[in-house]
């Protein structure tokens, strides 16, 4: 439905600053959807979706810390509230640098990678690594 409605198209854009003769100097290229395209283009996806990612990742983090003394014999909910809280930081952290950064190529790649990284290697090492 995304696709159909708000096709991406790859876009150049000048970095800021020009040569003495005011030309530009280097240019970026990325893909982005119409403006104008039906149904407000992509923006009303990405919205609902970080909202229900967001409203998700708050509930679990408060589900994880209301069942943090819950005492069974093979209980991981230690492991898994600091796996959520690990990923609630990292989101939080991540995401404004994200924004910031979103008019340069490279370190916008190198941002959402390493946010990327740090999430999934919060998840893997509190779940597969030796517990006491």
């Amino acid at each position: 439905c995304w696709t159909t409605l708000a096709p991406l198209k790859y876009v150049r854009k000048p970095h800021l600053g020009t040569d003495p003769w005011n030309r530009v100097i280097s240019m970026y290229g990325s893909c982005q959807n119409d403006d104008d395209a039906r149904a407000g283009g992509s923006l009303p996806y990405a919205i609902i979706l970080a909202c229900v990612n967001g409203f998700v990742l708050v509930l679990a983090n408060i589900y994880a810390y209301r069942s943090r003394d819950v005492q069974t014999e093979f209980s991981e909910s230690r492991y898994i509230g600091t796996i959520m809280s690990s990923m609630l930081q990292a989101t939080v952290m991540g995401l404004p640098i994200a924004f910031l950064v979103y008019d340069q190529p490279v370190t916008y790649f190198i941002v959402l990678s390493l946010l990327i990284f740090v999430v999934c290697v919060a998840i893997l090492v509190f779940i597969f690594l030796p517990k006491r």
